[in-house]
């Protein structure tokens, strides 16, 4: 304690003062918190897209209305224990995979692409978020219409491919290994095992088998 003008000024902050201090800072990053998710829970209703917020097992925790309208559409159904349904067991597993991945932190994001009975396409998009300090699922359901039945129109579209990399994957979708890839574009091996690991990364795959499989799968 010192005197100053009279007045006693304490140069450290007592217990109770401290506790005063933690607590207004609590209040002050609580009513931030808040605030941030209003801003996100607007935003989620409001959005003009289908979404789901998922627990990383799958359950559904939130939806939109826009998704209420999906499910209602019978585009993807929610079964007995809250978990989505995708169309059979083969997606359901892909999504298993995705989510076990993303609660994994192995990546923040990831795309699912599925053809429908009338050859229009889907995409769910898999991205983690933290509300909180909880770390959920959102999922984004972007539907695409494709003229004349183009596939590779679509493929590109969902995961953002340029054209060099669909170039790529139509030679692949030819059954070409990466050196007669790079003799039909006239670009290196090299180039193509680049342009083979962007494609990897982007439709979330590993190896030129895998992502051949899947390739030949989304164009059936």
């Amino acid at each position: 304690m010192i005197e100053n003008h009279g007045e006693n000024v304490e140069l450290n902050p007592s217990a109770s003062e401290s506790s005063r201090i933690d607590t207004l800072q609590f209040r002050y990053n609580f009513t931030q918190n808040q605030d941030q998710t209003r801003r996100l829970a607007f935003h989620f209703i409001n959005d003009a897209l289908p979404k789901f917020v998922l627990s990383s097992s799958g359950t559904v925790i939130n939806a939109n209305a826009r998704a209420e309208a999906l499910m209602q559409q019978g585009l993807i159904s929610s079964g007995r224990t809250g978990k989505l349904d995708y169309g059979n067991s083969d997606y359901n597993k892909s999504v298993g995979d995705i989510l076990a991945n993303l609660s994994a932190g192995r990546t923040s994001c990831a795309k699912l692409l599925k053809r429908l009975p009338d050859e229009n396409w889907v995409v769910f998009e898999f991205t983690t978020a933290k509300y909180l300090g909880d770390k959920e699922i959102v999922l984004t359901v972007k539907q695409c219409e494709t003229n004349h039945q183009d596939g590779f129109n679509a493929i590109s579209k969902a995961f953002n491919l340029t054209l060099t990399e669909m170039d790529v994957i139509k030679c692949m979708s030819m059954a070409l290994c990466p050196k007669d890839i790079g003799q039909e574009m006239q670009i290196s091996v090299n180039t193509v095992r680049s342009h083979l690991r962007s494609i990897y990364s982007k439709i979330g795959v590993r190896g030129y088998n895998k992502a051949l499989r899947l390739i030949l799968q989304l164009l059936r």
